[in-house]
């Protein structure tokens, strides 16, 4: 007879914040690591969905391999908002112009590191004051060993919508006892945020247990509203211990929510 698991699935508060203290040398770029803190992660690529279709001078080297690059010879003169950083930082792989193929630097780079690591600040919300980041569902779900449960995920609500959204990225800890390894994907389809080509999706892992999940717009432009991201489909692991109670088999970490002048 087959076991019958009851999962929590825990939800996070979205803030809209970003800061960076400090950086690495402007004069150097590495593939994907947009924010030049040392480290190549999701918050990167919101900031190169906020330069999509931008261009200017090209490097000599045109990859996304990771290594340190000189930056172009004819440095973009513009910078991100509230930084000294040029927007050819969002240029990953070189070529002069900031597109699709650029955000393969976050899956192929992700969390490579550099330098002097300057770690991203991640700030929880305030309950009742900022959107909720949720999993759209019955807690407890009621499920089997080896089943595939879907899960959609929610941004914000009618009382406390989201103002001014142009990119989130957000992490999901999986409990190893009941999901299978990289057991986890995420559908996306076109919702308040923006049509399937209006988007940019990027999925990456930290570990077999930790998915990493970024959304950003690439119009240049924000939106409000809220209502469904996509959804999440979980593997059950086969084998599975005893039935706990409220067993939690998922929880989102480290959400950052930005505007499109970050």
């Amino acid at each position: 007879m087959k076991q019958h698991l009851f999962i929590l699935i825990l939800s996070i508060l979205a803030f809209s914040f970003t800061e960076l203290k400090a950086q690495n040398d402007l004069n150097t770029v590495y593939p994907g690591d947009v924010n030049n803190n040392g480290i190549v992660n999701g918050v990167d690529a919101l900031w190169c969905g906020t330069v999509y279709g931008e261009g200017g001078g090209n490097r000599l080297d045109t990859t996304i391999v990771w290594a340190a690059y000189d930056i172009p010879i004819n440095p973009w003169l513009d910078t991100f908002p509230t930084t000294d950083i040029q927007k050819h930082f969002g240029d990953c792989n070189g070529d002069g112009v900031v597109l699709d193929d650029d955000f393969e630097a976050f899956t192929l780079n992700h969390n490579l590191t550099h330098s002097t690591l300057f770690p991203d600040i991640f700030f929880e919300g305030i309950l009742g004051e900022d959107p909720l980041l949720d999993f759209d569902t019955p807690n407890p779900i009621t499920t089997t060993p080896n089943d595939t449960i879907s899960v959609p995920i929610t941004l914000g609500s009618d009382n406390i919508p989201v103002n001014s959204f142009h990119g989130i990225t957000f992490s999901i800890e999986f409990d190893s006892d009941y999901v299978s390894p990289f057991g986890a994907s995420f559908n996306y389809s076109d919702t308040w945020t923006g049509t399937i080509n209006e988007v940019k999706i990027i999925e990456t892992w930290d570990n077999p247990y930790v998915m990493n999940i970024t959304i950003t717009r690439l119009n240049l432009s924000n939106v409000s509203g809220n209502g469904g991201l996509g959804t999440l489909n979980v593997v059950i692991e086969d084998n599975v211990p005893d039935r706990r109670p409220d067993t939690e088999i998922a929880q989102m970490k480290r959400a950052k929510m930005v505007n499109h002048d970050l």
